[in-house]
């Protein structure tokens, strides 16, 4: 099990005014002896500020991630691990109205892939910082597609129990 946070890594361009985004991520992930490769099962959220509020308030991002996933242990301090697969998400953007907020939503499906580097700590909990980029169909927010691809650098907790 893994858990992962630090900035979410969108097209900026795409995506302004909106900024200021944190991500936090839980991965469970698992393999059965004899197998070539494990599987994992990821769900991550996202929020993001907005500078202007007279576009958008705010906008949330939900992914659900499910793949395969191989691990290394190349010293018994070190864990090396790499997965991808493909990803499902959604993003709800809160703008104004004319009377009161409007909420605008849309999915996107794509694939992730994922590269991270672990040092152990004690037992089977280690630290490490996870790499990761998705893509898939954009999503038709604030009248007009914006990207939904993302890239982003995580500190990550795990545990190997």
């Amino acid at each position: 099990m893994e858990f992962s946070f630090g900035p979410h890594g969108m097209d900026e361009p795409s995506w302004a005014p909106l900024d200021a985004r944190v991500l936090g991520a839980l991965t469970w992930s698992g393999r059965k002896p004899g197998w070539p490769s494990g599987m994992e099962f990821g769900i991550q959220y996202a929020h993001a500020k907005s500078k202007d509020e007279s576009v958008a308030r705010s906008a949330d991002f939900l992914d659900f991630r499910l793949g395969a996933s191989w691990e290394w242990r190349p010293a018994d301090w070190l864990i090396l691990c790499v997965g991808a697969g493909p990803r499902l998400a959604h993003a709800e953007v809160t703008r104004p109205g004319t009377l009161a907020e409007v909420t605008e939503n849309d999915a996107s499906l794509g694939v992730y892939a994922h590269v991270g580097t672990f040092v152990v700590v004690h037992g089977g909990f280690s630290i490490g910082l996870e790499g990761q980029s998705a893509d898939g169909s954009d999503y038709d927010v604030l009248g007009a597609s914006r990207d939904a691809a993302a890239a982003e650098i995580l500190l990550a907790l795990r545990w190997s129990f």
